[in-house]
């Protein structure tokens, strides 16, 4: 995706870090720049699986990201995405500008974003543990995940600072 027009700018403007898996090199430049952010307090979204599906599974977690976390000491904060229409996720090879259209061309989108809580890394773990506890938090976040509650919508707090993490930014 990093290549692609439009998508790939976006994507690195706004901090992505794009892996190639295939390419040692680029997960290892990652896996640094991911230490240097986690390393100087600034949160990091992983997505695990390191792909998209419809949902009806969660696939094995990436070991990596997992690591480090385990490494720095740094909790994990799992969060489980369910679309109320499976067809919102983009996957399976579906090509990206059609779903895209199709995707926006809708007047709602239902999607239920549900936290767990932080997990605590154990001293000595391996990052496959702890990738795997994270993966069983979000399985149980997702077989628990409803939506009774359509129609409402949750207004979101405002920004706060976070007196466990500094202030600083990492360029």
């Amino acid at each position: 995706m990093a290549g692609w027009p439009i998508v790939g700018a976006i994507g690195s403007t706004l901090g992505t870090m794009f892996v190639r898996r295939e390419d040692a090199m680029s997960r290892a430049r990652v896996l640094r720049r991911i230490h240097d952010l986690l390393s100087a307090g600034t949160s990091v979204l992983n997505f695990a699986e390191g792909t998209t599906t419809d949902g009806s599974a969660v696939k094995p977690f990436w070991r990596g990201t997992f690591g480090i976390a385990q490494r720095l000491g740094v909790p994990v904060v799992p969060v489980a995405i369910r679309y109320r229409e499976p067809q919102m996720a983009w996957f399976n090879g579906a090509t990206f500008f059609p779903h895209y259209l199709w995707a926006t061309s809708r007047q709602r989108i239902d999607i239920a974003l549900t936290f767990g809580p932080p997990i605590l890394v154990r001293t000595g773990e391996p990052a496959e543990a702890l990738a795997a506890r994270a993966r069983n938090t979000i399985i149980r976040l997702l077989e628990n995940t409803r939506f009774d509650d359509a129609g409402t919508s949750s207004r979101l707090p405002s920004s706060r600072p976070d007196p466990v993490l500094p202030t600083t930014r990492v360029a």
